[in-house]
């Protein structure tokens, strides 16, 4: 969601975070939707509940490439 702390990110050169990023308006829509309809896990954005599903299906896998991505942000800060 397109926030301030998604903007500071973006000045130092974290671009790609804020390319999806949804508006705070279309994410209240889809809360407030989720609510009406009682569902008990409420996902914004299309792609969060394929990385839900993979990070359930092999979570040492998830991990491992969380890591893969942290250590590659942290260089490219740098």
């Amino acid at each position: 969601m397109k926030t301030d702390m998604l903007a500071a990110e973006r000045r130092v050169g974290l671009d790609f975070l804020t390319a999806g990023a949804l508006e705070p308006e279309q994410v209240a829509e889809v809360v407030v939707e989720g609510i009406r309809s009682e569902n008990f896990l409420i996902l914004p954005h299309p792609e969060v509940a394929q990385f839900f599903q993979r990070k359930a299906d092999d979570y040492d896998r998830w991990l491992r490439g969380m890591r893969r991505l942290r250590r590659s942000l942290l260089s490219s800060a740098r």
